[in-house]
């Protein structure tokens, strides 16, 4: 509690020469209330979670300290309001409210438990999915809010697949005579590009399609790769974009390709997966996204999987799907994200 203390004023009558006389006698004190009130959260989980809404219940439990409280305008006592962020949502306020608790009566403590549901609605999306929920508890009073953060990982959120089956088999389809195969005309080795910023391209490759490529360099870059010049483009959805220019198109690939000896091609599944991007400490949520596993691996669902052209994410596998996989992933999986980030 502090005491501030206001400037004497002086008496003053018109009895010359006591006409200004101090009055000693009369202490006059301002009382300040610096107290806050203060709070803790415990047993806070989700007890239904998928995609149209996610229950979560909690303990808390509200101290007044003294501290003036907050009062509303139906006589209630206000305790605290929730507040919460997705995980593909960054933004740095406001958090959006989901719940707020009030009393009836005046307390200087008060223990509870609550439940309260988030909705896409909630957020102005179409649904929801796994991640890290970020969370504000606010206690509070009159003057301040005593604010408790955490966050809640969701990982059970599976998508629904139409036929939940293998697809095909992924890549040219083995011929019982091998036969040399001809490039096409306009697939060219060599291309140059003058890189005036680093970052991802992805451009057509023979005989794979989409490829995508990290530029980590400035200045000339050479593509030692068989590609359509033409089909070259910035590497989206990736964030970390090149800037570049072509400064020339290389040469044909060399014509015919023999086919030495026919194998069996490998035979892949599709799997929706997160794509996580390796920092130290730790590991961030990018999206979701498809990649591609040997159809002969057994799946470690939960687990984190090393791509097969490292390009700084690991990649947690969620389900099979029938979209086309985007990303080639090797069989090497880790409990952790930051283990599989070290590989």
């Amino acid at each position: 509690m502090s005491r501030k203390y206001i400037k004497q004023v002086n008496e003053t009558n018109f009895i010359y020469p006591n006409n200004q006389i101090a009055e000693y006698d009369v202490d006059i004190i301002h009382n300040i209330n610096n107290f806050s009130v203060s709070g803790t959260v415990t047993n806070f989980t989700a007890t239904t979670v998928n995609t149209t809404g996610i229950t979560f219940q909690m303990s808390y439990t509200w101290e007044s300290n003294t501290a003036e409280t907050f009062v509303m305008d139906n006589g209630d006592e206000s305790l605290l309001s929730v507040h919460c962020m997705l995980p593909n949502q960054v933004y740095f306020k406001p958090w959006r409210l989901v719940h707020n608790v009030s009393v009836p009566l005046p307390y200087n403590t008060y223990s509870g438990s609550t439940t309260f549901t988030i909705l896409p609605s909630d957020f102005g999306v179409g649904s929801l999915s796994n991640g890290d929920y970020y969370f504000e508890f606010r206690f509070i009073g009159k003057r301040a809010i005593y604010p408790v953060c955490a966050n809640y990982t969701v990982s059970t959120i599976i998508t629904p697949t139409p036929t939940p089956t293998p697809t095909p088999t992924v890549g040219p389809t083995p011929t019982p005579t091998p036969t040399p195969t001809p490039t096409p005309d306009n697939f060219t080795t060599g291309v140059t590009l003058n890189v005036t910023d680093t970052g991802y391209i992805k451009y057509n490759k023979s005989g794979v399609g989409t490829v995508y490529y990290n530029l980590t360099s400035l200045g000339n870059v050479v593509l030692t790769d068989c590609l359509d010049c033409s089909s070259i483009q910035v590497g989206i959805p990736f964030a970390d974009l090149a800037n570049y220019t072509i400064v020339n198109c290389g040469n044909p690939c060399g014509g015919v390709t023999p086919t030495p000896t026919p194998t069996p091609t490998t035979s892949y599944t599709n799997y929706s997966v997160e794509r996580y991007l390796c920092q130290f400490p730790g590991c961030l949520f990018v999206n979701m996204t498809t990649a591609l596993l040997p159809s002969t691996h057994t799946p470690q669902y939960g687990n984190f999987y090393v791509p097969d052209n490292p390009d700084g994410y690991v990649y947690k596998l969620i389900a099979t799907t029938v979209s086309t996989g985007l990303q080639l992933l090797t069989v090497s999986n880790y409990a952790s994200c930051q283990d599989a980030c070290v590989v």
